[in-house]
């Protein structure tokens, strides 16, 4: 056995719980990636347009502050002038939907 092999077949610890890292990958992948993805999708779909889009803009900018917030990452000024920007766009657009 090659030894990228070796290492998804390892245990890893989660807890008191052992799985092989495949196991967790594939977990990982499903919850956290497909279904949030899909169950995106179709809420999307049953939205009107304004605040679809406002919910595609405010989903990064959520992320960025919640990794700001849980694991101490910050952004650039670039990235603050960006997120800035993208939050200026949205609230013209529900601005824009009011009228």
């Amino acid at each position: 056995m090659d030894a990228a092999a070796h290492l998804l077949t390892a245990p890893a610890a989660l807890g008191r719980l052992q799985a092989p890292v495949w196991l967790v990958l594939l977990a990982l992948s499903v919850a956290g990636t497909a279904l949030p993805y899909l169950a995106g999708l179709r809420a999307l779909r049953d939205l009107p347009p304004a605040p679809a889009s406002m919910l595609a803009v405010a989903e990064p900018l959520v992320a960025a502050v919640l990794a700001w917030l849980l694991l101490g990452q910050s952004l650039g000024p670039a990235q603050i002038a960006g997120a800035a920007i993208m939050l200026i766009g949205a609230i013209f657009v529900q601005l824009n939907t009011l009228r």
